[in-house]
């Protein structure tokens, strides 16, 4: 709803603003358009023609967001499926599925794994449908932002000023909502392992466990859609999180496009930006000089501008890693992972212990720094 009303406001601020005489939209007509009933007609016509074009765009990215969101929600079931995988299985007097549950388990770990399949080739489905076209919906975006916010700085009308924030917000918002999706799809993905683990896998015998261990590590691989194959949809990307050399190219050269775009669209013996200088511009070659330093300019604010929130977001990424690294750390032998008297005691061996120790040693400095670079990430920002 959000996303309908900015879009229709922004038409709605377009419309209200023309001048006296004046359509919303330059166009040409084989008649006088300022003349009565033509100039209402036309009016009315332009503001239909946009409502209908904005609904049309605006439906294009609800279909495939909700799509996308169509995959979350098969992936959702599906972990629901194996939260639930042993309920109303019977089990012995020692905690074990019969024989008969063993069955009725493996029946439903097929039926899972099918399911899940087929969300993959769905989602398969929509990167070939729709990669291409959201590639090119997010350069527009980029385009589009990047030449409103320079009109903005030369708007006069109070009106026409809002509608062209507006519009900017309501660009962003689409960009959002793909990233938003993909980032839910594979958070969603990953959520399958969990609860694979989860369920009561204890009370299995040793080739179920087996089964639910292959879906656990097929799904330790992330679903995940990408734009063109360059840019994943996520948030680290709505945020220019640039974690591959391909898109801190497209970012660098989005940048310099916008920016050389900014030096050129300029009146005859103008300048990119409206200045006072101690000497006249307009004669050569102070002109020519007082041109390449505008435009020299701006390119090192861009360039600063851009590596300031990389610098902080890698900053954070790297903060952000120090668990999972923890987590993934192992032993190099089998046996510091024997437990002592059994796995009925579940207590671990002594060689064991004196590891887990000097890892918990090493681990609490580091999160105190993790923490301390954290403080100060948010002092910066």
């Amino acid at each position: 709803m959000v996303y309908y009303s900015a879009a229709f406001s922004s038409i709605f601020g377009v419309t209200i603003s023309a001048e006296k005489n004046q359509l919303p939209l330059r166009a040409w007509y084989p008649f006088d358009a300022t003349k009565r009933p033509v100039y209402q007609w036309t009016y009315a016509h332009q503001i239909i023609a946009l409502s209908i074009a904005a609904g049309v765009n605006l439906c294009c990215d609800v279909l495939a967001s909700a799509l996308i969101g169509q995959c979350r929600c098969r992936m959702r079931l599906i972990a629901d499926s194996l939260r639930t995988l042993c309920d109303d299985v019977e089990v012995d007097k020692k905690g074990r599925v019969t024989a008969e549950g063993e069955k009725v388990l493996k029946n439903r770990v097929r039926s899972i794994a099918m399911r899940h399949q087929l969300v993959l080739e769905q989602v398969k489905q929509l990167q070939q449908c729709f990669s291409i076209p959201i590639l090119v919906q997010f350069a527009v975006a980029a385009f589009i932002i990047c030449v409103t916010a320079y009109r903005m700085a030369f708007e006069n009308s109070f009106y026409r000023l809002m509608s062209m924030i507006i519009y900017i917000i309501v660009i962003t918002m689409q960009v959002y909502i793909y990233c938003v999706e993909g980032n839910n799809l594979t958070i969603d993905s990953y959520e399958i392992s969990r609860a694979a683990y989860e369920c009561p896998w204890y009370e299995c015998s040793v080739p179920l466990r087996r089964l639910l261990l292959v879906i656990m590590i097929r799904c330790t691989r992330p679903t995940i859609i990408t734009a063109g194959g360059i840019v994943e949809l996520s948030l680290d990307t709505f945020v220019c999180d640039h974690e591959t050399r391909n898109q801190q190219v497209i970012f660098l050269l989005m940048t310099f496009v916008t920016t050389i775009g900014w030096a050129t669209i300029t009146d005859k013996n103008g300048l990119p930006l409206p200045a006072w200088y101690p000497y006249n511009t307009s004669i050569s070659p102070a002109y020519e000089l007082t041109y390449m330093h505008q435009t020299l300019s701006i390119m090192i604010v861009a360039v600063l501008n851009i590596t300031s929130p990389i610098m902080i977001i890698k900053t954070s990424t790297l903060v952000g890693k120090l668990p999972a690294e923890w987590h993934g750390k192992k032993s190099s032998g089998d046996e510091d992972y024997k437990y002592y008297g059994g796995t009925a005691n579940k207590l671990f061996t002594s060689k064991r212990e004196a590891i887990v120790k000097n890892r918990q040693r090493i681990y609490v400095p580091q999160h105190q720094r993790a923490l301390r670079a954290a403080e100060i990430l948010q002092n910066a920002k």
